[in-house]
């Protein structure tokens, strides 16, 4: 929780993450910018999910919508977590037809950022 918190430190953190196994992250005293999304922390007026989704997309979202509001995410390497991906729910959640849908929602929903360099890692 302290390393999370420490990311804040940091005047324009949106969200504060760990370093974790998927990225082979190796323990050390740093802090790295970037978009990386396993445990994490964001402010509480960020803490809102669109009901649209339903268990796909809606964090790809809450990371976008405070990309655009000019924050940025950090994550701190002091800290590694195990993390297996999809190990809930599976690729996809399980249900390749509402992972589809929720692509789609979230492409018509920013499609006036289709240009954005991040908008196109989450649609590729």
């Amino acid at each position: 929780l302290e390393c999370l918190v420490e990311c804040f430190e940091k005047e324009d953190c949106g969200i504060a993450t760990l370093g974790n196994s998927e990225h082979k992250d190796i323990s050390r005293n740093e802090i790295v910018e970037g978009i990386y999304f396993s445990i994490c922390m964001v402010k509480k007026e960020d803490a809102w999910l669109d009901p649209f989704y339903t268990y796909i997309f809606d964090d790809t979202d809450m990371i976008f919508r405070i990309h655009l509001s000019g924050r940025k995410s950090y994550k701190n390497l002091k800290s590694i977590v195990q993390h297996e991906p999809h190990s809930t729910y599976g690729k996809f959640c399980g249900d390749m037809d509402e992972f589809i849908r929720s692509k789609h929602y979230f492409m018509e929903k920013y499609e006036d950022y289709k240009d954005d360099p991040l908008f196109k890692r989450f649609t590729q």
